[in-house]
């Protein structure tokens, strides 16, 4: 399976992501898979109160998964949280095994975003889990 990510962000964004690795490279369907964010924070947490996250997945063009959580509930339910302060932070998000993924390219965007509207950060990732 291979993958890419693609930060879609602009200067105002909250937050700047600067690397996006996982374990194991590529992911492997059966394996537990965690993925480590690192980046800067460009403002105080508590701007970060109330944010939001929304999950698109997409198969060919068309969205077969939308989900939407707290910014707070998204990083706990994959064994993280919010970092404590501004500057630089590293995360890394537990997603469990990677099981039952049909052979297709998938197209996940995860957008971070405040109660007022106020981009946080917007991520694109790309995974093939076509055969070789």
């Amino acid at each position: 399976m291979s993958w890419s990510w693609t930060e879609l962000g602009t200067d105002s964004d909250f937050a700047e992501v600067k690397s996006v690795s996982v374990v194991p490279d590529p992911p492997e369907l059966g394996r537990n898979l965690d993925i480590k964010v690192t980046g800067v924070i460009e403002s105080s947490p508590e701007e970060l109160e109330g944010a939001s996250v929304t999950i698109l997945v997409r198969i060919a063009g068309s969205t077969v998964h939308k989900t939407q959580k707290s910014l707070p509930d998204f990083l706990k339910d994959l064994g993280s949280s919010l970092p404590s302060e501004s500057g630089p932070f590293s995360l890394t998000l537990s997603l469990g095994q990677l099981q039952g993924l049909a052979p297709t390219k998938y197209s996940v965007r995860v957008t971070g975003t405040t109660t007022d509207d106020h981009q946080v950060f917007d991520l694109d990732f790309t995974f093939d889990a076509r055969p070789k």
